[in-house]
């Protein structure tokens, strides 16, 4: 072996090694470096869930109707929990959304939460959710699935008119008198 050869042996390991370590460090860099997710938009509505909300505004104009609210917005757990519980309770509910929030207009009490169901909602989980926010003092109209009718959608919101209210203690609101 030549005196040159042997001489560049050791100096091309460690360019060998050297590139080994900036590809490392560049790998590093980039999993830390933050990236724009890859996204699109989606309609915040679907039509059937326009058509129901504007129903909603026609038969309740004295409330503001909010849209895919989401649930961690209006619930939250009771005190008394260690951490590991609260977020254990949260996590139940902070990902859900309800389709429609109807707001009195002069107070700012929420009347009622809406739920447009359709052919996926699964009567037992509704039941558990409807539970839960009962739980907290909401009321939730189901309205069912097919058709958006404006007749069946004013005869379920019917005890949010002006003027309705409903008999405190009374087994869902079976009991209606005038106001």
């Amino acid at each position: 072996m030549s005196t040159t050869a042997s001489h560049l042996a050791p100096i091309s390991g460690y360019i060998i090694v050297g590139f080994f370590v900036v590809v490392f460090v560049l790998v590093g860099i980039a999993r830390l470096a933050p990236r724009t997710p890859r996204v699109r938009a989606k309609p915040l509505l679907t039509e059937r869930e326009r058509a129901a909300r504007a129903i909603i505004e026609r038969v309740l104009p004295h409330a503001r109707v909010h849209v895919q609210v989401s649930m961690g917005a209006l619930l939250q757990t009771e005190r008394g929990f260690n951490r590991s519980e609260t977020l254990r309770v949260r996590n139940r509910f902070s990902q859900k959304i309800v389709d429609f929030v109807i707001e009195d207009r002069t107070s700012g009490a929420v009347l009622a939460l809406v739920e447009l169901d359709d052919h996926s909602h699964d009567n037992s989980r509704d039941r558990a959710r409807d539970a839960m926010t009962a739980s907290a003092g909401y009321r939730t109209i189901r309205l069912p699935a097919g058709r958006v009718e404006h007749a069946d959608i004013a005869a379920r919101l019917r005890p949010l008119q002006p003027g309705i209210a409903i008999v405190a203690n009374s087994p869902q609101g079976a009991e209606r008198q005038s106001a």
